[in-house]
This record gives C-alpha cells, sequence and structure tokens, in this order.
C-alpha cells in the first residue's frame, strides 16, 4: 500500500456520516426547495472500472466541501429569521446523498463517511469552516456575504474536479451539484443586492459570476447544453 493510498484509507476511516448536523425577496419563490434538488438529481449510470486514487481524493474532497456549506448554514440559520438558510442547508443533504450514492457504487461504504457537525478530517476545510463561521456571525449582511463565497467556491472547485475524471457518472453528479450551487448564488446573490451588500468574487471571474446570477433559476437534469465554469 502507498503512502497515498494510506492516507484515502485513513480519511475514510475517520469519517462518519452518522453524526451530521442537520419587505425583502421572496424566499419561498427564490430559495431551492428540497423536492425540486431532487427532481434535478441525475439517474447514476452503470459504474465505469474504478476509480483512479485522484478521483477517489477528489470525491472525498467534495463530501466534506458540501458538509462545510450544510454545517455553515445550519449555523448561520439559527441566528437568522431568513428561511434561505434552512431551505438551502436542506438541499446540501441531497448534495451530500449524491455523492454518497456514487461512491457506495464503486464499493466505498457510505456509512464510513462524514463527521460530527462542524468537524472536519481535511485541515483546509476545517479552517475554512471556522473562519466562515466566524464572520458570518458578526452580522446578517456578513453572513449573505459567506453564502456568496460558498457557493462560488463550490462551482470553481467542481469544474476542476469535472475537469479530472472521464467517468460519465462521476461527471453527472458533479454537474448536477454544480447546478445546484448556480442556483443556491443566485439566492444568496438577490439578497446582497436587496441589502446592498457590495460583493467581489473570490473564487470565478467577474464575468462568470454576473452571468451565473443574470440567469434565471435552473431545473432539469444537468448536462444538457449549459455552459460549465
Amino acid at each position: 500500500m502507498t503512502s497515498k493510498q494510506f492516507s484515502v484509507l485513513a480519511i475514510l476511516l475517520m469519517l462518519s456520516w452518522g453524526n451530521l448536523c442537520w419587505a425583502q425577496p421572496d424566499e419561498d419563490k427564490e430559495s431551492v426547495s428540497v423536492t425540486e434538488e431532487q427532481s434535478n438529481e441525475p439517474v447514476q449510470s452503470k459504474i465505469q472500472g474504478q476509480l483512479s486514487e485522484q478521483e477517489l481524493e477528489d470525491l472525498l474532497w467534495m463530501v466534506e466541501e458540501e458538509r462545510l456549506a450544510h454545517d455553515v448554514y445550519v449555523k448561520l440559520g439559527s441566528k437568522s429569521n431568513l428561511r434561505m438558510y434552512d431551505n438551502i442547508s436542506r438541499a446540501e443533504k441531497v448534495h451530500i446523498a449524491a455523492l454518497s450514492s456514487l461512491l457506495k457504487n464503486y464499493g466505498v461504504d457510505e456509512h464510513s463517511l462524514g463527521k460530527e457537525c462542524g468537524k472536519f478530517t481535511h485541515s483546509e476545510i476545517q479552517g475554512l469552516y471556522n473562519e466562515l463561521v466566524d464572520r458570518g456571525e458578526k452580522s446578517l449582511e456578513d453572513a449573505i456575504v459567506v453564502g456568496l463565497l460558498i457557493e462560488e467556491m463550490d462551482i470553481a472547485d467542481l469544474s476542476k474536479r469535472i475537469d479530472r475524471t472521464e467517468k460519465k457518472d462521476v461527471k453527472q453528479v458533479y454537474q448536477f451539484l454544480q447546478l445546484g450551487s448556480r442556483n443556491h448564488l443566485r439566492a444568496f446573490s438577490r439578497q446582497a443586492s436587496f441589502r446592498n451588500v457590495e460583493y467581489v468574487p473570490q473564487h470565478l471571474s467577474q464575468n462568470e459570476f454576473d452571468d451565473i446570477v443574470g440567469g434565471e433559476r435552473e431545473r432539469g437534469r444537468p448536462g444538457r447544453g449549459r455552459r460549465r465554469f
């Protein structure tokens, strides 16, 4: 077993699904419902060989990145009266479940993934979670900025991972997550505009960001001619 393989195995052993913490814009209209999110989920095709070490590492990273989004929104939602946080945090559970199902198809035990709320295996994600919660708890405006940061980070990170795999089923799940993140980004952007919150994209170009937030909410399964960033 190589050191890289051992590191991946260690991550799997350390993670645990069971303890996941679960006059303004019309939030019900702009936020993505769990039912809608599930209807967008791709029908996963048959597995194509085995996951490479890079593909497995990428999937494990995205599980924690989606968990970060969920856990941050749960934390900030407990201090805000915006239903948007509750709606989007529940939608993030659908994203996590899609990744879990994909990993299970490749023989990775889904019950070995996850950890208690706000605790992460990747040190970079742990540090980012702490930083985002600290910032988001300062004010509602800061909480909205945190949402924008998370969603554009997801979109950019998923694009990198889409480019690193040739497996159709993996790409489909990543594209599904991207579609959801674009819708979430639009919801946070509308709140930012309503509250006069200024925001400069950190992970996407300004043109990419503007193109997404200026578009309509996306429905239907991804990967059918939509632009990928």
